[in-house]
């Protein structure tokens, strides 16, 4: 809503790529285990991490510095967020 009554002179462009958690494998692997039991994560980076860390501040900052956006979630929250979601489908009937 902040976007759509943002003053619009100070929007430096029209499209917004919002920024939010960029959790590192392993930090994803350690919450999700201390939740899950026998939880065991093996990964193995490809192409696309660096391309992550090529990705330009300046393609993510815009919506905080033009409109005061930002993300309101710490990682944890997150975590346990997306394995509550994950629950719920797993208990809804096919």
């Amino acid at each position: 809503m902040r976007l759509l009554t943002a003053d619009e002179k100070k929007l430096t462009r029209r499209v917004y790529n919002l920024a939010g958690l960029s959790p590192r494998t392993d930090d994803m692997a350690i919450l999700i285990a201390r939740r899950i039991p026998g939880f065991v994560c093996s990964y193995k980076p490809d192409y696309r991490q660096m391309l992550m860390n090529g990705w330009p501040k300046s393609v993510t900052e815009g919506s905080n510095k033009d409109w005061g956006w930002s993300f309101q979630q710490s990682l944890p929250q997150f975590v346990d967020k997306v394995l509550a979601g994950m629950r719920a489908e797993t208990k809804r009937p096919s």
